[in-house]
């Protein structure tokens, strides 16, 4: 009887497994480099219009994670103004009102658009940052870049818009 017993429970569990579908594996989709006019970045005046966090972060210690963050943004940083030049020149201008009355009102740094990633590399004097395209033409300039915000890692998104 123990034998027609074991022989009963291996059987299951053979149609068990005989009946799992083994998962297809799926090709990794690579999204395509979109080639960027990089002259539109040229003699405009951008500022920021929209930053959102993915995944989303308490930002304003409400305890509800945020994800858009642009309203909870000061004036002082949505009031700045980035230009880039030909010359591979990128200024950034504290606008209006500087957060820290000792920061400079313009810090001035190089870039570099590195066409088959879609990026830009800015660098400062103490700062390097990737930011990778996701939109640009005459009105728009969109990028995203790893950050940690409170010790999470996120997605930073933000929008600039041409004035």
């Amino acid at each position: 009887m123990k034998l027609k017993a074991s022989f009963i429970v291996i059987a299951a569990v053979m149609i068990f497994i005989a009946g799992c579908k083994k998962e297809e594996s799926k090709p990794i989709v690579i999204p395509p480099v979109v080639s960027y006019d990089t002259t539109l970045l040229f003699g405009k005046t951008w500022m920021k219009t929209a930053e959102t966090f993915s995944p989303a972060v308490d930002v304003d210690g409400d305890s509800i994670p945020d994800s858009n963050i642009y309203p909870l943004l000061d004036p002082c940083e949505t009031d700045n103004e980035i230009t880039f030049s030909a010359a591979r020149v990128v200024t950034i201008d504290e606008g209006g009102s500087k957060c820290d009355i000792f920061d400079p009102q313009t810090t001035t740094g190089t870039y570099r658009w590195n066409g088959t990633r879609n990026a830009i590399t800015a660098t400062f004097s103490t700062l390097s940052k990737t930011l990778t395209v996701l939109t640009l033409d005459s009105t728009t300039l969109k990028f995203q870049s790893p950050d940690t915000v409170h010790g999470v890692p996120i997605i930073d998104t933000e929008t600039f818009t041409a004035m």
